[in-house]
């Protein structure tokens, strides 16, 4: 796993500004453990966010819970090896875009 970055130590400047930007998102997504935030309901927590943020937009409601989604993501994207299309990308801004916005706070 990356450095570990804590929600109270984390800066604007530790995310990346793109979802495009492939090895900067794995790195940030590494610097928070999302099995160590939700446990073996992480898969299961980070699929129901996705499911809804595309059925009404909805984001989760904490950085943990944002910052858990993207570490699952980040994993999903290596187990899987499937290129991200534009669905994936544009989950993946919006996460950043909202731990941006929790990090600004």
């Amino acid at each position: 796993m990356e450095t570990e970055i804590p929600n109270a130590e984390l800066t604007v400047d530790d995310i990346p500004a793109s979802a495009r930007d492939l090895p900067a998102i794995t790195s940030f997504a590494l610097s928070f453990d999302g099995y160590a935030y939700w446990g073996e309901q992480c898969g299961d927590r980070a699929e129901r966010a996705v499911a809804a943020f595309r059925q009404t937009g909805e984001l989760p409601a904490t950085l943990s819970a944002l910052r858990a989604c993207l570490f699952y993501e980040q994993g999903r994207l290596r187990w899987t090896r499937v290129p991200p299309d534009e669905e994936w990308t544009t989950w993946i801004q919006a996460l950043l875009d909202a731990i941006r916005a929790g990090a600004e706070r």
